[in-house]
């Protein structure tokens, strides 16, 4: 399932797996790299909103919002 052009989750039997999207430098390819592996999709779902707001650097309040706004919008469109 893909939640936005960076992010993803699959399924096994056992787990839930987050994949994040990256360009090989060489290749100029998408490559998507297991970030984790979880008992349920929401301790994924929760697992990504951490890892994209920390990355905002948490320095303005507004773009900490923006992040979030960003993500529920993504993940709001996966349910239409």
């Amino acid at each position: 399932m893909l939640i936005n052009k960076d992010w993803k989750i699959t399924s096994g039997e056992m787990n839930v797996n987050l994949y994040r999207r990256s360009v090989n430098k060489k290749t100029g390819s998408d490559k998507w790299t297991a970030e984790g592996y979880f008992a349920t999709l929401e301790g994924a779902v929760d697992f990504m909103v951490d890892k994209e707001v920390k990355g905002t650097g948490l320095t303005d309040v507004r773009i900490v919002i923006e992040k979030i706004n960003e993500l529920k919008r993504s993940i709001k469109e996966l349910v239409r």
